[in-house]
C-alpha cells in the first residue's frame, strides 16, 4: 500500500520517556460528556511472560482529521506523561484495572489500549523502552462488555491490521470524523477482533460465528504466529538496538515507507503498522524478519517457510458461487461496511457483516432471485441484482430477516427489447438512485425510480457484447464493448434532458471486461483476455488514452476497483492482486499475493482499507485482504452525481 502523506507525521518513543515534548494535543479529551463505571481490566504479556512496570494507556481515535494524535481517555492513572497523559502501570503479574478511570467522549469513537515500556521477565531494572503493544476494543460504550483483555504480540499484529487505514504510527489513530470514516474504524476494530482473541491473546483459525453460520472464515493463523514471534524477539530483550540485536534487525526492516532509507521505528507497535503499510519487501527482508523467529518462539504452530509477502487475509467459503465468466462486479460494499456477494447456482446473495468480534452471514433467497450474476448497493442501502434466469432484475429492501423483496423489473414489463436487451449483463447505480442496467447486446436500460411506479428508458451502447458499467461525478454513464477485436469500445452516455448523446473510445484493448471512475473523473477499463488496463483521461474527442501493460507476464487485470487514494486496484490470474499507484509513464506496480486468491474476476474496496476479491473457477471463495488499501467512500453510489467529489476517495 502507499501511504499517504499524512503517515509521516510520526513521532517516535526517546530511551527515558515516551514522546516527551510531542504533540500538545496529547493528554485528556476536555468535553467529555459521559463517565464509564466499567471495569476495563486485562494483563499485558511478551511471549509468555508477564511484562512489569508497563506504562498502559487508553486512547480513543481522533475524529480531527487524518494524522491526528490519539486521545487519551484515562481521568486519572499512576502516573502522566508529559506527552501523553494518564497511564496506569502493570504490576508484578503483568496485570492492570482501568476501575472506571475514563471518560467516553462525544461521538462514541473507536478506542484501543497502548502499552508501552516495562520488563519482560527479565532480571529487575531492566527497562525496555522499546516495548510497545496494542488490543483494538470497538467503540467506548462498548467497554463494559469486555471482561478481560490478554495483551500481547498477537494482538498488537490483530490492530494493526485492523486498523492500518487509519493509523499511521501507535499513538495516531484518526479520521475526518465523518460518518463513514467512524464506520470504518469501527470495521478494523472488529476485523482485529476476528485476527485474534482478545480475552486469551491467542490467534484465532477460523473467524468467531463459523461453525454457527454456513460460511467460515479462515485465519492466516501461522502467519500471524509468526509475526507475533517476529515483534517478541525485540520485546522479550533489554531492547538493545546495538547492530546486530533483533531489535535493530526489526527497525531497519520496518521503515515509515518500506525503504532503506526510510525513517526507523524506536519500538514495536509501529514497527509492526510500517509492515502492515508495506507488506511487499524484498526476499533478503522477509528473510531476514523470517529468521528472527525460532524454534524457541512462543507463539505456534508459524510458518515454515518465509513467506513471498507480509499480505494477510481472511477466506470465506460456503454459501458463495460465482458465475465463471468476466463479468464482474459479482460483490458490493454498502455503507455499514456489509459486503454483498452473489451465490449462482445456489439462487442467493449472502451478505457478510463486520460488527463487534465477529462475523456474521446472512443469506438471501426470496425476490425470485434465479442465478445472479452481479449486485450493487444504492444510496438508501438496497442491494440491486441481476437475474441471468428470468433476465429480471431483483432489488432487496433492507436486511436480514425483515428484508423485501420487488421483482417486477424486466422479464415480461414494458423493457426494451424483453429482458435488458438479450439478459442482464451487469448494472450500476447513480447519485439520484437511478439504476443502469446492462443487456448483452450492449442496450443499457435506466430504471427511474423504484417499485411498481419506475419508468425506464433505453440508451444503445454500441455493438458489440456489453460486460461493464460505471457512473460518473456528473451522472454520464461509460459502457464497455467487447467486440472481440478492433471494434471493441467504451461508450460515454451524457443525457441532457430528454435527449441522450454518445461518444464512442477506441484503443481500450480487444476484450474490455471491467471498468471504474477515480475521483478525477479518469475512466479505468481492463482487458483480462490480452492483458492490459486503459485509462482514458479526459473526455469526447479530445480525450487521451494511455496503455498500462503490468509488471509481469502472468498478469490478466480484471475489476478493476479505486482507493481512496485514487490508487487502481485489479485482480490477476492466478494468486495476488495489482494496486496501479501513479498514472502513466511513472506508474508503478505492487504486486500483493495470498494464498486464498484463486481466479479472481471481481475487486471492491471497503471503508477500513480491506481489498475484497471473488474467486470462480470452482473456488467459489471470497477473500478478504486486510488493510492493504487506503478507505473508500461506500458504496460507489455515494459518491456519484449528487455528491460531486466523493467519487474514489477517503471517508
Amino acid at each position: 500500500m502507499r501511504v499517504p502523506t499524512y503517515f509521516a507525521l510520526s513521532c517516535f518513543f526517546l530511551a527515558s520517556a515516551l514522546l516527551s515534548g510531542c504533540s500538545a494535543d496529547f493528554g485528556n479529551l476536555a468535553n467529555s460528556p459521559m463517565q464509564v463505571t466499567a471495569q476495563v481490566k486485562g494483563v499485558i504479556h511478551g511471549g509468555q511472560q508477564p511484562i512489569t512496570g508497563a506504562h498502559v494507556f487508553l486512547f480513543a481515535a481522533n475524529p480531527g482529521g487524518y494524522g491526528q494524535p490519539s486521545i487519551n481517555l484515562l481521568t486519572t492513572g499512576d502516573g502522566s506523561d508529559p506527552g501523553y497523559g494518564n497511564y496506569f502501570l502493570t504490576d508484578a503479574s503483568g496485570s492492570f484495572n482501568f476501575n472506571g478511570d475514563f471518560t467516553c467522549p462525544t461521538g462514541n469513537p473507536v478506542t484501543y489500549i497502548l502499552a508501552t515500556q516495562g520488563n519482560p521477565g527479565l532480571v529487575a531494572g531492566i527497562n525496555n523502552t522499546a516495548i510497545s503493544l496494542m488490543a483494538a476494543l470497538g467503540p467506548c460504550s462498548s467497554l463494559g462488555s469486555i471482561p478481560f483483555v490478554w495483551m500481547n504480540e498477537v494482538t498488537t499484529v490483530a490492530a494493526a491490521y485492523g486498523f492500518s487505514g487509519y493509523m499511521t504510527d501507535s499513538t495516531h489513530l484518526s479520521s475526518s470524523g465523518t460518518a463513514l470514516a467512524l464506520t470504518g474504524l469501527t470495521s478494523g476494530a472488529a476485523n482485529a477482533g476476528n485476527l485474534a482473541n482478545l480475552t486469551t491473546g491467542q490467534a484465532y483459525a477460523t473467524t468467531p460465528g463459523s461453525s454457527s453460520s454456513g460460511v467460515t472464515g479462515t485465519v492466516p493463523l501461522t502467519t500471524l504466529n509468526t509475526l507475533a514471534n517476529i515483534l517478541a524477539s525485540c520485546i522479550n530483550t533489554s531492547g538493545s538496538t546495538a547492530s546486530g540485536s533483533q531489535c535493530a534487525t526489526l527497525f531497519s526492516i520496518a521503515t515509515a515507507d518500506g525503504t532503506a532509507t526510510g525513517a526507523m521505528p524506536t519500538e514495536t507497535a509501529t514497527a509492526m503498522l510500517n509492515l502492515v503499510h508495506h507488506p511487499v519487501a524484498s526476499a533478503a527482508n522477509i528473510a531476514a524478519l523470517y529468521a528472527l523467529n525460532t524454534s524457541t518462539s512462543p507463539f505456534n504452530p508459524t510458518l515454515t517457510t518465509a513467506p513471498p509477502t507480509w499480505v494477510i487475509g481472511i477466506n470465506y467459503s460456503g454459501g458463495f458461487n460465482f458465475p465463471n465468466y468476466f463479468q464482474p462486479p459479482a460483490l458490493a460494499i454498502d455503507a455499514a461496511g456489509n459486503v454483498w456477494a452473489v451465490n449462482y447456482s445456489g439462487n442467493a446473495v449472502t451478505e457478510i457483516t463486520v460488527s463487534g468480534a465477529g462475523t456474521s452471514y446472512f443469506s438471501y433467497t426470496g425476490g425470485n432471485i434465479s442465478h445472479p450474476g452481479t449486485i450493487a448497493i444504492d444510496s438508501a442501502g438496497n442491494a440491486w441484482v441481476t437475474n441471468s434466469s428470468g433476465n429480471t432484475v431483483t432489488e432487496i429492501m433492507g436486511s436480514g430477516a425483515a428484508a423485501t423483496y420487488f421483482t417486477s423489473y424486466g422479464g415480461a414489463s414494458s423493457l426494451y427489447p424483453y429482458g435488458f436487451g438479450g439478459g442482464p449483463v451487469t448494472l450500476a447505480i447513480d447519485g439520484t438512485g437511478n439504476v443502469w442496467v446492462v443487456g448483452e447486446t450492449a442496450g443499457v436500460t435506466e430504471i427511474i425510480g423504484s417499485g411498481a411506479s419506475a419508468s425506464y428508458s433505453y440508451y444503445n451502447a454500441g455493438g458489440g457484447s456489453a460486460t461493464g458499467i460505471a457512473i460518473d461525478d456528473a451522472g454520464n454513464a461509460w459502457v464497455s464493448n467487447n467486440a472481440s477485436g478492433s471494434n471493441s469500445s467504451v461508450t460515454e452516455i451524457t443525457v441532457s434532458g430528454t435527449t441522450p448523446s454518445y461518444f464512442n473510445y477506441s484503443g481500450v484493448g480487444i476484450a474490455p471486461t471491467g471498468i471504474a471512475i477515480d475521483a478525477g473523473g479518469n475512466v479505468w477499463v481492463t482487458d483480462q483476455v490480452y492483458s492490459s488496463v486503459t485509462e482514458i483521461t479526459g473526455s469526447g474527442a479530445s480525450a487521451s488514452l494511455t496503455a498500462y501493460s503490468g509488471s509481469g507476464t502472468n498478469w490478466h487485470p480484471t475489476g478493476p476497483a479505486i482507493d481512496g487514494a485514487g490508487n487502481v486496484w485489479v485482480a490477476d490470474l492466478g494468486s495476488s492482486v495489482t494496486e496501479i499507484t501513479g498514472s502513466g509513464a511513472s506508474a508503478t506496480y505492487i504486486s500483493y499475493s495470498f494464498s486464498g486468491i484463486s481466479d479472481a474476476n471481481s475487486v471492491a474496496i471497503d471503508g477500513s482499507g480491506n481489498v475484497w476479491l471473488t474467486n470462480t473457477n470452482g473456488n467459489n471463495t471470497v477473500t478478504e485482504l486486510l488493510g492493504v488499501a487506503t478507505p473508500v467512500v461506500t458504496p460507489i453510489t455515494a459518491g456519484s452525481k449528487t455528491t460531486t467529489g466523493k467519487l474514489g476517495v477517503r471517508p
